[in-house]
């Protein structure tokens, strides 16, 4: 039987926009290591009518509600009053837990703890307590009709290691018929002949219609999902899937497969960003140890930091312009020379949504790769918005040095 699980998210933050809600897509990728897909994701304000309301209609048609927020201080955190009001039980006072937070506040702030702190040692009867050992909100997890109740607290650095070293072990244990689940991310192809290849590829697997398949698009992306509760059909769909795709599917995202690749040879890159803004960096170094691949980069925006940086000649500016071929070239030339990398990106182009012409619309973008001696230029029409360009424009080059690097 298919395992129900439900994410109810607290916060009038989530629903004004001030806040993206992060925590049900860490959910759902934690979940899907154990093969299940949430039934329902909801997000509701910080009244306590509403989330009695949810937690009644919800938690009995499921086998686990995650609850994230609500679980601070203020007075508009009302999580677990609300929660046990809608199990029917009651709050106690935790003096060993409130010892605990006087401590580590005196701690790590040398100051007395806020009275209004207190009400983060308050628990309800029938709960057990969840370790945060990244902040003062500690989780609880109880049983009700039938569905085993997290509540989580709502910032990101507290509940994702939480919901990794504590909620997904104990429901790995308590899940009694799991499924088994693997994903691959395919680059540049698009989502519709994604579809069509990967029915293709399983064709000629024997019972190939029980596995489940999914498909989820981003900008030049696809990620495949293949699940079912026959370990070893997922496990002969994988290399079929990765046949079928070659060099454009990968079992991570691009910046960690790159730094892999890096990694393995011994080599480190570099960048010179002018359309991305410094995008490309960041996305390398959002990784622990980027440094070990990661020589740094220039964000050569203006045709003056071009020149003065990356000594990209006046003439080529002059006749080509900033966003041609000519110019890329001479930035992917002059960044080996001022970083001496191994191997490096440079992007130029017209993110939008102003300054395209004829010639070079708007979405026209430049990606320069050199790998030791050699340089390769492509030229790019992506189409969208100025974000979606941005994003479109990282991901090819992130493909295209790999894919590079990976021939050298």
């Amino acid at each position: 039987m298919k395992t129900r699980v439900g994410i109810l998210a607290i916060g009038d933050e989530l629903l004004n926009g001030a806040v993206i809600n992060s925590n049900a897509a860490s959910i759902g990728n934690e979940l899907l290591d154990l093969g299940i897909v949430p039934m329902e994701s909801v997000m509701i304000p910080d009244t306590q009518e509403t989330i009695v309301a949810h937690v009644q209609r919800m938690a009995p048609t499921l086998d686990f509600l995650m609850i994230s927020g609500g679980l601070g201080p203020t007075a508009d955190d009302l999580t677990v009053a609300s929660v046990a009001c809608a199990v029917g039980s009651e709050v106690v006072f935790d003096e060993a837990t409130a010892d605990e937070l006087r401590q580590r506040w005196a701690s790590h702030f040398h100051a007395d703890l806020p009275r209004n702190n207190l009400k983060q040692a308050e628990k309800i009867v029938i709960s057990a307590w969840i370790p945060n050992p990244n902040g003062t909100a500690k989780g609880q997890h109880l049983h009700y009709a039938g569905c085993t109740i997290f509540l989580l607290p709502g910032p990101p650095r507290e509940l994702f290691p939480m919901l990794h070293n504590d909620v997904i072990p104990y429901l790995r244990h308590a899940v009694e018929n799991p499924m088994y689940a693997h994903r691959m991310v395919v680059y540049t192809v698009p989502e519709s002949k994604v579809e069509l290849r990967t029915y293709s590829a399983l064709e000629s697997l024997d019972h190939h219609n029980d596995l489940h398949l999914a498909w989820c698009a981003q900008t030049s992306t696809v990620r495949i999902f293949v699940s079912g509760d026959n370990e070893a059909l997922v496990n002969a769909a994988v290399p079929l899937l990765k046949a079928e795709f070659g060099a454009c599917a990968f079992d991570d995202v691009l910046p960690v497969e790159l730094t892999r690749l890096l990694r393995s040879r011994k080599i480190k890159m570099s960048v010179a960003e002018s359309c991305t803004g410094g995008f490309i960096g960041k996305e390398m170094t959002d990784l622990a140890g980027a440094s070990d691949v990661f020589w740094g980069g220039v964000m050569v925006y203006d045709n003056e930091a071009k020149m003065r940086l990356l000594e990209v000649p006046a003439s080529i500016l002059e006749t080509d312009g900033a966003v041609s071929e000519r110019c890329c070239e001479a930035m992917c030339v002059g960044l080996r020379a001022l970083s001496k990398a191994d191997c490096g990106i440079a992007v130029t182009g017209i993110a939008g949504p102003g300054g395209g012409t004829d010639d070079k619309p708007v979405g026209t973008v430049f990606i320069g790769t050199y790998c030791g001696a050699d340089v390769t230029v492509r030229r790019y029409a992506f189409y969208g918005n100025r974000e979606r360009v941005r994003y479109a424009t990282v991901v090819n080059a992130l493909f295209q040095l790999y894919t590079m690097v990976r021939a050298h």
